[in-house]
C-alpha cells in the first residue's frame, strides 16, 4: 500500500528533530569523532538486524548492481559525520549546526551540475544570507572565548557539502532499494571503514559512554536515518534539504538549555538568517520547476 505524501513529510521532520539532538553527544560522550561515528555506525547496523530477525523480515540483501554506489554512500556517510562531530568538538554544537545549514545551497549547486536550471544572483543571495548568519553566530562564540573556531567552521562546512552529495546518491539508490536495508548497509559498511582507525586511536570514555553510543546508535541513528531515507521516496531533494535546516533551530535551543550555550538575539539572527535564505532556495527552485 502507497504511504500517503504527508505520512513521508511527519517521517522527515521527526527524523530531523532526532538528528538534531545528535550533536548534543558530542558533548555526552567522553570519545573521539571516530568513537562516536564508529559507535552509532556500529549499533545501528545491530539494532537493524536485530529487528530484521525477531519480526521475520524479509532479509536485508540489495541487488548487485547497487554494490559500488553503496560503498559510495557509506563512505561519504561516515566523512559527513566525522567532519561534524569534529567541528561539534572542537568549536560548538551551535556552531557544528549552523555551517550544516548550508547544505541546500550545495544541494543546488550539486543540481546545477545536474543539469538543474539555477539563478546566479538568488543563489548569490542566499550565500551572502548565511554567510553573515554563520558570522554571526561565530561571532558570539568568538567573544565567549570558544577554542577551535575556525577549524569548527571549516569542518562544519565540509560536513554540509558531503551531506548533500550524499542527498542526491541516497534519492537514487532508494528508487529501487528498501529505507531499511539500505540504513543497515550504510551503517554496517561505515563501522567496518572505520573498524582500522578505532585499533588506532585510544577510547576515554567508560560504561556509560558506551550506554549512551547505543542509544545513538539505535534511536538516533537506526531509527532516525530509516525515517529520513523512507520520506526521500516522495518528498524531493531541495525540500528534504530545507526540512533538514530546522536542524539548527532545534539543536542550538536544546544546547542553550542543557550545555549554556550562549542564545542571544545576535545569535537568534544569524540562525533566522540562515532560515530565511533556506526557505528563499527552495520557494526559488520550486518556481523554477513550475515554469519547467
Amino acid at each position: 500500500m502507497r504511504v500517503p505524501v504527508n505520512t513521508h513529510y511527519l517521517q522527515l521532520h521527526l527524523a530531523v528533530l532526532l538528528f538534531s539532538l545528535c550533536a548534543l553527544f558530542a558533548y555526552w560522550v567522553n570519545a573521539s569523532p571516530v568513537f562516536i561515528v564508529f559507535g552509532r555506525t556500529f549499533f545501528a547496523a545491530l539494532a537493524i538486524a536485530l529487528y530484521v530477525v525477531f519480526t521475520s523480515n524479509t532479509g536485508l540483501a540489495l541487488p548487485a548492481y547497487h554494490k559500488r554506489q553503496l560503498i559510495l554512500s557509506s563512505l561519504l556517510l561516515v566523512c559527513h559525520w566525522l567532519t561534524f562531530f569534529f567541528s561539534a568538538q572542537h568549536a560548538s554544537v551551535s556552531i557544528a549546526l549552523i555551517t550544516f545549514a548550508s547544505y541546500p545551497l550545495w544541494v543546488l549547486l550539486i543540481g546545477y551540475f545536474q543539469g538543474d536550471a539555477l539563478k546566479p544572483l538568488a543563489m548569490l543571495g542566499q550565500t551572502i544570507l548565511i554567510i553573515i548568519g554563520v558570522a554571526l553566530v561565530s561571532g558570539v562564540h568568538a567573544e565567549m572565548g570558544v577554542q577551535g573556531e575556525v577549524e569548527g567552521l571549516v569542518a562544519g562546512l565540509i560536513s554540509a557539502f558531503i551531506f548533500a552529495w550524499l542527498t542526491y546518491l541516497n534519492q537514487s539508490l532508494m528508487q529501487t532499494c528498501c529505507s531499511l536495508n539500505l540504513t543497515f548497509w550504510q551503517n554496517l559498511l561505515a563501522s567496518l571503514l572505520l573498524l582500522p582507525l578505532v585499533f588506532l586511536v585510544p577510547f576515554s570514555g567508560d560504561i556509560a559512554d558506551i550506554g549512551k553510543l547505543l542509544l545513538l546508535g539505535v534511536l538516533f541513528t537506526a531509527f532516525a536515518h530509516n525515517l529520513l531515507l523512507n520520506s526521500m521516496r516522495s518528498i524531493p531533494a531541495f525540500l528534504v534539504s530545507i526540512t533538514v535546516c530546522l536542524e539548527p533551530a532545534y539543536g542550538i535551543v536544546a544546547a542553550a538549555v542543557l550545555f549554556a550555550e550562549p542564545l542571544t538575539v545576535t545569535v537568534i539572527v544569524g540562525i533566522a538568517l540562515v532560515l530565511i535564505s533556506n526557505i528563499w532556495a527552495v520557494m526559488a527552485q520550486r518556481r523554477s520547476l513550475r515554469k519547467g
